[in-house]
């Protein structure tokens, strides 16, 4: 029974003390270095990889990262500007992806919990004329759309 206890406490422990690769991305660089190699390939592999990531997975010399493979392996010279536009254009797909990907989620709740404005868009505006007297008397025409 205590070996259980103490397994599931060390599970929860283990658990709380996980990083995700959004919350790595969001790390100082002084705080990327107490990060174990796993997580830290896993962050630099994310469609969430920050500069600083990137540059600790550099500096601990870890091959883990797949875009610089790549770009390497299309005979890019790692740090020459080839290299850094294969990698930047890469970086960009990723960030396109990921907003195409939020868009479509934001749309399906649109759609889940309705469109508040949806009844104000797509009302016809209507334009109300009326015959007034202006300030001489005489008769004029006012209109107004609502």
């Amino acid at each position: 029974m205590i070996r259980m206890l103490a397994a599931i406490g060390f599970a929860t422990v283990l658990c709380a003390c996980s990083q995700t690769p959004a919350k790595i991305a969001d790390l100082s660089p002084e705080r990327l270095a107490a990060i174990d190699d796993t997580a830290l390939c896993d962050a630099v592999n994310s469609s969430t990889r920050s500069a600083e990531v990137v540059a600790e997975v550099k500096r601990r010399m870890i091959p883990c990262d797949s875009i610089a493979t790549w770009c390497l392996q299309q005979g890019h010279e790692d740090g020459s500007e080839p290299f850094r536009g294969c990698v930047a254009q890469i970086e960009q797909r990723w960030r396109d992806q990921r907003d195409a990907v939020e868009k479509q989620r934001m749309h399906r709740e649109m759609m889940r919990q309705g469109d508040p404005m949806r009844s104000m868009r797509d009302r016809q505006m209507r334009t109300v004329c009326r015959v007034e007297n202006g300030p001489d008397g005489s008769p004029r025409q006012v209109c107004t759309t609502q």
